[in-house]
C-alpha cells in the first residue's frame, strides 16, 4: 500500500479497485495502516478529484481509532483532510463538489492533526468558502493559530475583505 504512493500516476482501474476495498474496510480484523497508505495514495493523485473527494469526505468521519501513545487517534481521518487539500491544490475547480460543512466540522475539531489540513483548505478555498471562514471565525475551537493557518494559506489574489477579517 505505501508503495502506491511512489508510483506515482495510477489507472483509473486501480483507483476504483482501491476505492472499493476502503469502502469494504472492517475495522475489527483490518489494517488500518493500510487504509492510511491507500489513502494518501489517493490523496496524492492529479487531476482524480472527482473520483476520490467523495471517499475522502466519508473518511473525515471515520470512527477506525487507533491505539498507541505516541500515535493514537483517527489517522483515516487525518489522512482523508490532507488528501482534500492536496487535491485543491492541484485543481481549485473541485471547490464546487465539496461539502464545506465537512471540512468545517474537521477545521473546528479539537484534534490539530484534523483540523490543520482542513483550516489549509478553507485557505485554499478563499471567498468560495468565505461563510464557514467567517462561521469559524466565531467559533470556541478558533485560535490566533488556527487563523493564521487560514490566512497563510490564502490566494494573492483573494479579495482583502477576508484578509483583514483574519487579521482582527
Amino acid at each position: 500500500a505505501r508503495s502506491l504512493s511512489d508510483i506515482g500516476k495510477l489507472s483509473e482501474s486501480t483507483i476504483d479497485g482501491i476505492i472499493d476495498f476502503l469502502k469494504t474496510r472492517d475495522m475489527k480484523d483490518g489494517d488500518i495502516v493500510i487504509h492510511y497508505y491507500l489513502l494518501e495514495a489517493l490523496g496524492i493523485q492529479k487531476k482524480q478529484g472527482q473520483l476520490v473527494l467523495p471517499v475522502f469526505e466519508e473518511f473525515l468521519e471515520d470512527c477506525w481509532h487507533m491505539s498507541g501513545n505516541k500515535h493514537e487517534g483517527f489517522p483515516l481521518r487525518y489522512a482523508a483532510a490532507w488528501g482534500i487539500a492536496r487535491q485543491l491544490l492541484n485543481d481549485e475547480s473541485l471547490a464546487e463538489m465539496l461539502s464545506f460543512e465537512k471540512i468545517y466540522q474537521g477545521a473546528s475539531h479539537t484534534d490539530s492533526r484534523l483540523a490543520g489540513p482542513c483550516l489549509f483548505s478553507f485557505g485554499l478555498l478563499g471567498k468560495k468558502a468565505q461563510h464557514k471562514i467567517i462561521q469559524l471565525l466565531q467559533d470556541g475551537s478558533m485560535t490566533k493559530n488556527r487563523a493564521l493557518l487560514i490566512l497563510l494559506t490564502l490566494s494573492d489574489d483573494e479579495d482583502s475583505s477576508l484578509q483583514d477579517i483574519l487579521i482582527e
